[in-house]
């Protein structure tokens, strides 16, 4: 299921098999909402090419009451409303979502999503929790640092997580672009920040990692 807590329900599916559910599925549009991925220019992308998600519907959030500058933020004037999310569409219809477009992170000129990041770390079975952040770099604009959370008996290093991420990815992407999504310093923690609804707070995440030795010696870049 996918949605806001503006708009509602905007995407859903049913899984009869689990081992056929990619991850960050979310579905087809309900009844009455439409959904598409758009480019920068907000012009629809092909299946397959990432952008940002919008949906919009006829009965369903139309915009704040009183405050036209914050409507005006995220609806456009076709009533689109703009998730901030980035997705693609598979050629069965099915959209995924890859994460926030304003945490996107920009490395050697190339777009990286951390939740894309995240997720492939999270996979190791030692480990608990992942953040991944970029911080300021004046050659590569932004580099890739991470944060970690590991079982407390299951010690690893940063050649064992970067080795991790490259056999997960094998054959998934070119060796140029592999580069740059593998953090350049792993950090550990004990425990990450989280929200009420436990999920990983970014913001509080990333002002705790800038205060620590996480920032190394460069400042965080901002996130929003």
């Amino acid at each position: 299921m996918y949605g806001t807590t503006e708009f509602g329900l905007a995407s859903a599916m049913q899984v009869s098999n689990p081992n056929e559910f990619e991850d960050y599925a979310i579905g087809y549009p309900t009844p009455g909402v439409e959904l598409k991925i758009v480019d920068d220019d907000g012009n629809i992308v092909p299946k397959g090419t990432s952008g940002e998600i919008y949906f919009r519907s006829r009965d369903r959030f139309h915009g704040y009451l009183n405050n036209k500058e914050k409507s005006a933020l995220c609806l456009d004037k076709a009533g689109w409303y703009k998730t901030d999310d980035i997705g693609v569409m598979r050629e069965n219809g099915i959209f995924i979502v890859k994460g926030r477009k304003s945490d996107m992170m920009i490395i050697g000129g190339l777009l990286v999503t951390p939740l894309f990041v995240e997720n492939i770390i999270k996979k190791h079975p030692n480990v608990i929790d992942a953040y991944v952040y970029p911080v300021h770099d004046d050659k590569m604009f932004q580099r890739v640092y991470a944060a970690v959370v590991v079982q407390p008996e299951g010690a690893l290093s940063d050649v064992a997580i970067r080795n991790f991420i490259v056999q997960q990815q094998s054959g998934n992407l070119d060796s140029f672009i592999e580069k740059r999504y593998i953090p350049e310093h792993f950090f550990f923690y004990k425990e990450l920040p989280h929200t009420r609804n436990e999920k990983l707070d970014r913001k509080a995440t990333a002002l705790m990692i800038k205060s620590t030795k996480g920032a190394n010696q460069t400042d965080l870049y901002p996130q929003r």
